[in-house]
């Protein structure tokens, strides 16, 4: 089992701030305008999209693990938790 001492397992609220610091939180709003446009481009393309490279197909799968409007509430979120 691993134990962590007390020393560094102490949680920082400085250490959540910096992350809010970085430049791609502070790009966030971009994905509010981003995320529909290739939701809506991305609709249109029949997945998976094979590709040849060195003569063998592979299969390319445009689908995300989660919904769109997941990733869009995430960019919300970041957005209004920056401002």
């Amino acid at each position: 089992m691993l134990r962590i001492p007390a020393a560094q397992a102490s949680f920082r609220w400085s250490w959540l701030k910096s992350l809010g610091l970085g430049a791609w939180a502070k790009l966030a709003f971009v994905w509010i305008i981003l995320v529909p446009i290739a939701a809506k481009f991305l609709s249109a393309i029949k997945s998976p999209v094979e590709v040849a490279f060195g003569g063998d197909p592979i299969p390319l799968s445009f689908e995300l693990p989660f919904s769109w409007k997941l990733f869009y509430f995430g960019a919300i979120a970041f957005t209004v938790g920056d401002s």
